[in-house]
């Protein structure tokens, strides 16, 4: 006897789509269909100043993140420092505090 796993799915048999394939009617239609590989594309003077225009603004833009990184580092260290600073403080006042009262019960 044959054991079937509950969860073994049968596979169906797909059908592949029906694609139709279009052939340029005339010689004029091929040339202009088929790019051959000594044929390349040359971007227009246009599209050139663009994408250099794009370029110098992304390049801009990049200065400008990394100068703000900067920026938040340098606060970033300044607020450790002052963090440090207030946790010393906090630690002086406390001992300060228990000093206080040690001398308080020392008395009573």
């Amino acid at each position: 006897m044959k054991e079937i796993d509950v969860f073994e799915v049968p596979v169906e048999k797909l059908t592949p789509p029906n694609v139709e394939i279009s052939h340029p009617s005339t010689k004029d239609n091929l040339k202009r269909s088929s790019l051959s590989p000594d044929e390349p594309v040359k971007p227009t003077f246009e599209e050139l100043n663009l994408k250099d225009e794009e370029i110098s603004s992304l390049k801009s833009k990049l200065e400008e993140k990394e100068k703000q990184i900067e920026v938040f580092g340098q606060e970033s260290e300044n607020l450790k420092k002052e963090l440090n600073e207030k946790m010393q403080e906090i630690s002086s006042l406390k001992a300060k505090e228990d000093e206080t009262s040690l001398k308080l019960n020392q008395v009573a």
